[in-house]
């Protein structure tokens, strides 16, 4: 059954009820004599999240609105902004998944012109929710993803907890459900040291799900128990909804239907009590369910019918194909088939149109069209061969003439029985030939896409510089080059200039194929501002690099917030010199046995940093056994390993220095190893580029 959860935002008060009324008539008396600024735009947005608490959105939707009309009178961007996130979260809680979306999206693109990340990342979250109960995956994970980074980066406790969670659900959808429940318990232990009873019993309710579906029931009961008692000590008629609802699936896990339906039942009551649309739809899709299993046909129709008229008014397409599965599982236990293939086919449509893939889903209807066809005709079969023999069974105790006539009209029947098979099987060789048409028009289209991505990676790699050329100017050296794609957002960049040797390596946004794009304008301004205007000096290498991008992507017209983040080293003699961007660089000094340290500047190339923005440049001396290291940041953030943690830079950098006194091939593969090993089925997270090169 599809999760449920409450979107958790920055902005969330968990408070007692008695604490939450209190607070409420404060706000009231304050909002009621506040002047009308800033100051009082951020008391309405307060007082609309507290009465949102309390489920009483059209209280909440009221005060939200006014500090919407006050920063639109006031110019307030900030107030504005978040105005339309408690708007936002408003409209999830009511299952109204239209308007929240509109809220977070115009939420979001006034944090980006503000530039304030923490808040873009809260809007990405929201965004990523609502997309993600409308079963729009690909879209929830985009969000997801650019949040955890955003989070990561600022350090906050509450907002990172959120994208554990987020992260949590994403593994549970794909089936890797320990490594959901890794993510879950971190989210925990943030929520734990915030004292936030509302999240940490979020976080207990979604360890319960995970628990069941590892049929672990004891640990479920203990989350689900656990979170129910902290729902109840705020008031939260919706949370304890789906915790009862929660409670009564484990129990129907384990085969205590009684119980189950008890439980469903409370579930159900608290949620109509709280408004909770969505939970209600869920919470009868579950009942109807029981019913099912219980053989209650009639009290199991009636909860499936329901849900399904509350999905469809809420356009939640994962309640209605619930739906569609409960009905007709339903009439199919009550012996209509008509009404069960009808819903079973409604059921699949829906289905495939949820994962979004429009031309396997005209496959699918077609196919099973044949294959029901195919069943309806073998009834036919098996019903006439019932009449047969008990005509013959019948004629057999009668005179001549009523057999010679009962024959001859079996034969007749037989004849148009013949004609009707003989047109089935014409359908059914034309539905044959049509889903082969299609399968051949999608293997095609696939062919072509992976044609084409291919032909992308053949220009990618015709780029990057061969090692006939690095070798001619280094005698020792290695590049641990991994796409996380088919081509690869990050690349390595050589060249050699009046006795120079210039390196870098590049971190560009994204992956796959958007990464290979900027990949590409990278390299071409490389290769302009070092080979076509002879600038040698790394840090106004960089300078020029991050006008050049700017200019290239129109980013001071546009929204385009797209970048790179790299380090350029150039070696002449034993004389290096270096400027780096966001990245930094290590250099093993073999007289010291120790790796040290260059940090970069902390701006990327492109992206929010401005045009004129001055990049640093180091200078140092390079002795024999020396060796330098360049990377982007794929290696040390893939996930893996026992706990699924990321491999970090630490561990990163005690690997090199473990192995610094084996020449550098060897190295390469310690860290191949390393990395595969630490990943091990997890998927690759990102593009890995690490270069070292020794003196």
């Amino acid at each position: 059954m599809k999760r449920v959860r409450s979107l958790l935002l920055f902005y969330s008060f968990s408070l007692t009820l008695l604490a939450q009324n209190k607070e409420v008539d404060s706000l009231q008396t304050l909002v009621s004599k506040a002047k009308e600024d800033t100051g009082k735009i951020a008391l309405l947005n307060k007082l609309s999240a507290c009465l949102r608490k309390k489920n009483n959105y059209g209280r909440a939707t009221s005060y939200a609105d006014e500090a919407l009309l006050l920063s639109q009178k006031l110019g307030s961007q900030k107030g504005l902004a978040l105005s339309c996130m408690n708007l936002g979260t408003i409209s999830f809680g009511k299952a109204d998944y239209k308007e929240a979306l509109t809220y977070f999206q115009r939420a979001g693109t006034i944090f980006t012109a503000l530039k304030d990340s923490s808040d873009i990342a809260d809007a990405l979250n929201g965004e990523g929710n609502v997309n993600y109960d409308q079963g729009s995956y690909p879209k929830a994970l985009d969000c997801y993803f650019k949040s955890l980074k955003i989070n990561e980066h600022r350090g906050s406790p509450s907002a990172t907890s959120t994208s554990y969670e987020n992260l949590a659900y994403v593994y549970k959808n794909q089936g890797d459900l320990k490594q959901a429940l890794s993510y879950e318990q971190k989210a925990l232990a943030l929520r734990e040291t915030l004292r936030d009873t509302f999240t940490i019993a979020a976080s207990y309710n979604n360890m319960g799900i995970t628990y069941k579906n590892l049929k672990d029931y004891s640990n479920a009961l203990r989350c689900h128990e656990k979170a129910l008692q902290l729902r109840e000590k705020i008031g939260d008629k919706n949370g304890m909804g789906a915790s009862y609802n929660n409670i009564g699936l484990v129990y129907k896990n384990q085969g205590d239907y009684k119980k189950a339906v008890e439980y469903q039942l409370l579930g159900l009551k608290y949620r109509i009590e709280g408004g909770d649309k969505n939970g209600v739809a869920i919470s009868r899709c579950n009942l109807g369910s029981l019913y099912l299993t219980l053989s209650d046909t009639k009290k199991a129709l009636d909860q499936f019918q329901q849900g399904l008229e509350e999905g469809e008014a809420l356009s939640s397409k994962e309640i209605i194909k619930h739906c569609y599965s409960g009905l007709s599982n339903t009439y199919e236990k009550t012996g209509d088939l008509v009404k069960a293939l009808l819903y079973n086919r409604k059921y699949s449509d829906i289905k495939d149109s949820i994962v979004n893939e429009s031309n396997n889903k005209q496959i699918a209807g077609m196919k099973a069209l044949f294959e029901s066809d195919q069943k309806d005709h073998q009834i036919i079969l098996l019903n006439k061969d019932k009449e047969t023999q008990a005509a013959i069974a019948t004629a057999d105790s009668k005179r001549q003439k009523v057999i010679i006539g009962a024959v001859t009209l079996g034969l007749m029947l037989a004849l148009v029985f013949v004609l009707f098979i003989w047109r089935s099987y014409r359908q059914k060789q034309k539905a044959h030939a049509e889903i082969s048409a299609q399968k051949e028009i999608i293997e095609e289209k696939n062919k072509d896409i992976t044609d084409s991505i291919n032909y992308a990676l053949r220009i990618q790699q015709a780029i990057l510089p061969l090692d006939q050329k690095i070798s001619k100017y280094l005698k020792e050296y290695f590049i641990l080059f991994r796409p996380k794609d088919i081509v690869s957002g990050d690349f390595y960049w050589f060249q050699e200039k009046d006795g120079k040797i210039i390196l870098a390596v590049v971190d560009c946004t994204g992956h796959g194929v958007p990464g290979a794009f900027m990949s590409l304008i990278g390299n071409d301004l490389l290769n302009e501002i070092v080979n076509g205007r002879s600038i040698h000096n790394p840090g106004h290498i960089l300078q020029e690099l991050n006008k050049g991008v700017h200019h290239a992507l129109k980013q001071e017209e546009t929204n385009s917030r797209d970048g790179m983040d790299l380090v350029i080293c150039v070696l002449e003699g034993k004389r290096l010199a270096i400027a780096a961007a966001n990245n930094p660089v290590w250099i093993y000094r073999k007289n010291k046995a120790q790796i040290e340290e260059i940090t970069a500047t902390k701006a990327a190339i492109g992206g929010h940093t401005p045009a004129e923005h001055l990049f640093e440049t180091t200078l140092l001396d390079i002795l024999p056994g020396d060796a330098v290291y360049l990377f982007s940041d794929g290696l040390a953030d893939q996930f893996g390993g026992p706990k699924g943690k990321k491999f970090k830079y630490k561990q990163f950098k005690d690997l090199l220095l473990a192995a610094a006194s084996q020449p550098l091939p060897e190295q390469k593969k310690n860290l191949e190893q390393a990395f595969d090993n630490w990943k091990g089925s997890q998927e690759q997270v990102d593009d890995v580029c690490v270069v070292g090169l020794r003196v």
